[in-house]
């Protein structure tokens, strides 16, 4: 803001035209079954250009409707692809702690374990292995957190491959197909007119 380049108004100009192209665009919910929960979590590591800091994506579906999801710059740096992965894992495990106690309050209550896919196979072994925690103490309390949920059976930990990750759409841009089916599968409907780019 304090000092804006042509770079900068040609990733607003992509903005605008994003959003041009998605104005169709709108999320459909179902009836039916509202005791199942199932959450994706992702990462995009070291994707900042400037702080190469990794941004995490998470998404919360209740019964077929999403009902959660977030795409947020985590706070440091991290040097290794297993740390940015579980720190997305504990993002995504206190929104689901959040959600279903909002849930019990209005009398909802969700059949447990919640299943929490992630596309890193580092980090779905570390959730529910304690041995590896020798290894990897500087991840001290997001172990514990995603352990203890794991631990009690709210919260299981699976692998999905990156072709089936929902929540990467929150993490990095897309080309349009990829863009396309990932839409369909968070319930949003419409047609988009973003062809051809990226983002």
């Amino acid at each position: 803001m304090h000092h804006p380049q042509e770079y900068h108004w040609q990733l607003v100009k992509l903005i605008l035209h994003y959003i041009k192209g998605t104005l169709s665009l709108k999320m459909q919910l179902y009836k039916g079954n509202i005791h199942s929960m199932v959450a994706y979590s992702d990462v995009d590591c070291a994707g900042c250009p400037d702080t190469r800091r990794s941004t995490t994506g998470c998404c919360v579906y209740l019964g077929h409707n999403l009902v959660s999801w977030c795409a947020k710059k985590q706070h440091t740096v991290s040097h290794s692809n297993a740390k940015t992965e579980y720190r997305a894992l504990a993002t995504c495990v206190a929104e689901i702690c959040w959600l279903r106690s909002v849930l019990r309050e209005l009398g909802i209550h969700i059949r447990l374990p919640v299943e929490l896919f992630c596309d890193n196979i580092a980090a779905t072994y570390l959730a529910r292995n304690p041995v590896n925690h020798a290894r990897s103490k500087h991840l001290e309390i997001y172990f514990y957190f995603v352990c203890e949920w794991v631990y009690w059976g709210d919260v299981s930990i699976k692998f999905i491959t990156s072709e089936h990750q929902i929540a990467d759409i929150f993490t990095k841009g897309l080309l349009s197909d990829k863009f396309s089916k990932l839409t369909a599968n968070l319930c949003i409907h419409g047609h988009t007119q973003i062809a051809g780019i990226k983002g």
